[in-house]
């Protein structure tokens, strides 16, 4: 059965209203179908949000939907899918997404080798927070993911990057994932956009994993000295009235906040920084940083 005619047999079956009608139409006629057709149909049902037809191809027991039997019974079709062919875009597709996880057939943790992430990450990726909601329910997921097999994607670390907060209230809630990537913690991605976001650097602050005072590890600057250089004066002085943090303290370079603050003309940081008044307003000839 070639493609096209396999296409043409699908839309046939997904232009029906009834439940009778598309189960006489798939098994009432003894026509033999391929398990391509079959993996197509259940593909094209979930995409379409064809809820009824869904719900017959779930219950009926002669399609067994990524089975792990070595040998296939005849008068049964074989289905392999994943989250990710049934729902290409989780925004549309959240009905099908609670169903499909509630069936519990397709593992939410399965991407195939076409499928550079896996579901948890793409839907952070399509900024569907309430499809990253759902999946995170889901106790079977894996929210860091299997770093042997897919890329390794921490969405809490994807947030701040992206300067998505809803995104961060969901991750931070999980305590499954953690604020830090190997060398990188939360602060370092928080501070990546163009254009931080302070309401986001607030939120890592709220959390106790977190220790603003350690020196990043992707830099030669502590976390404070680079919140100078950035615009997010608020962030400045929830900082300077923090004790765990040294506002006199230097980089490798021997530059200080204030070379930090003026390296972009940070007038409000400058402003903090001089209220706060335990560093020497006047930090030398020295104008530029290495950052």
């Amino acid at each position: 059965e070639g493609q096209q005619a396999v296409s043409t047999r699908v839309a046939n079956i997904l232009s029906l209203t009834t439940v009778a009608d598309m189960r006489n139409v798939l098994f009432g006629q003894q026509e033999e179908y391929s398990d391509i057709f079959m993996t197509k149909l259940f593909e094209e049902a979930c995409q379409h949000r064809n809820i009824v037809l869904l719900e017959l191809l779930l219950t009926d027991q002669r399609i067994l939907l990524n089975t792990t039997r070595s040998v296939i019974p005849p008068g049964t079709w074989s289905v392999h899918t994943t989250l990710q062919r049934c729902c290409p875009t989780f925004s549309t597709n959240l009905d099908v997404l609670q169903i499909l996880l509630k069936d519990g057939r397709i593992d939410p943790n399965l991407a195939s080798s076409d499928e550079r992430y896996q579901p948890l990450a793409e839907s952070a990726m399509q900024e569907c927070v309430e499809a990253v909601k759902i999946l995170l329910a889901d106790p079977r997921i894996d929210p860091i993911g299997d770093v042997d097999n897919y890329k390794s994607f921490n969405i809490l670390l994807h947030a701040c990057e992206k300067n998505q907060l809803d995104l961060l209230r969901v991750a931070l809630q999980d305590g499954r994932i953690p604020p830090r990537a190997q060398e990188a913690t939360a602060f370092d991605y928080s501070l990546a956009p163009e254009n931080p976001n302070e309401e986001i650097i607030h939120m890592l602050l709220d959390d106790n994993r977190l220790d603003p005072s350690k020196d990043t590890e992707l830099s030669e600057a502590s976390f404070f000295l680079y919140c100078c250089f950035a615009d997010v004066p608020s962030v400045i002085r929830r900082l300077l009235a923090d004790p765990r943090i040294d506002p006199c303290k230097l980089n490798s370079e021997s530059s200080n906040a204030f070379h930090f603050a003026m390296a972009n003309n940070r007038w409000e940081n400058i402003r903090a920084l001089i209220e706060d008044g335990r560093l020497d307003p006047n930090p030398g000839d020295k104008t530029e940083c290495e950052i």
